[in-house]
């Protein structure tokens, strides 16, 4: 092996290192943290909720989140508008300047007699997402699994904490 193909080589290797990281850091380094948390009102109802939390240091937009289980669905509640468009399955697009988060509502539906607390199996979140600042790049969108179970964990867990907090 010659200079020649030495250099051919470690520029070659060079260019499909910078490849890769160039596609990690667009599709990976900046998504979003998506969990789930309980909030009870003191009216008396507990809503669970989807947290979704800008990780980027700059604007990213939610596109759409989809359920794989046809019991839960997302809405944005902020609006008439955007419970409207959570019983249809889809979410208004919401813009997420950097680190801030938003709370959307996880809505349980029956179907066929069977409501969404007594569904079985596990199911996803799938959150689509975009840069602000590229809207044609089109990252991974974040997966978050959870199941009826730990919905219904997690209000309990909310109910419980209302409660002490109006003992003392």
């Amino acid at each position: 092996m010659d200079i020649a193909e030495g250099y051919k080589f470690l520029g070659a290797t060079l260019g499909i290192f910078a490849t890769a990281l160039a596609l990690w850091d667009r599709n990976v380094r900046y998504r979003p943290s998506v969990s789930i948390t309980a909030q009870h009102h003191n009216h008396g109802t507990t809503n669970v909720l989807l947290r979704v939390k800008n990780q980027a240091p700059y604007d990213i937009i939610i596109e759409k989140i989809v359920s794989s289980s046809p019991h839960y669905r997302v809405d944005s509640a902020d609006s008439v508008l955007g419970i409207i468009h959570g019983v249809e399955g889809n979410i208004i697009s919401v813009l997420l300047g950097p680190s801030e988060e938003r709370l959307l509502r996880i809505r349980g539906r029956e179907i066929a007699g069977v409501a969404a607390e007594n569904s079985s199996g596990r199911f996803q979140f799938k959150v689509h997402w975009t840069r602000g600042d590229h809207p044609f790049l089109r990252p991974l969108s974040v997966c978050l699994w959870t199941s009826p179970e730990d919905i219904e964990r997690r209000k309990h867990a909310a109910e419980m904490r209302a409660s002490e907090q109006s003992e003392d």
